[in-house]
């Protein structure tokens, strides 16, 4: 999987939809798993208020290193 995180500001329509104050930026990830032939399985996006929101990534699994 791999996974972005990033701050911008929001669209108008994420402002209705999120009831945000004015200048209030939001937090956009989007992760795209793959299965073990790197064919995409899911796509996921997820807009968030940025003054509510935290990723926590936790017991992330750690391939070894190719030599």
């Amino acid at each position: 999987m791999t996974e972005s995180v990033l701050a911008r500001m929001p669209t108008p329509q994420e402002v209705a939809a999120l009831g945000l104050a004015p200048g209030m930026p939001v937090l956009v990830a989007v992760r795209a798993t793959r299965d073990a032939e790197d064919r995409p399985i899911e796509l996921l996006r997820v807009v968030a208020t940025a003054d509510r929101t935290e990723f926590v990534y936790d017991d992330l699994p750690i391939a070894p290193v190719s030599e």
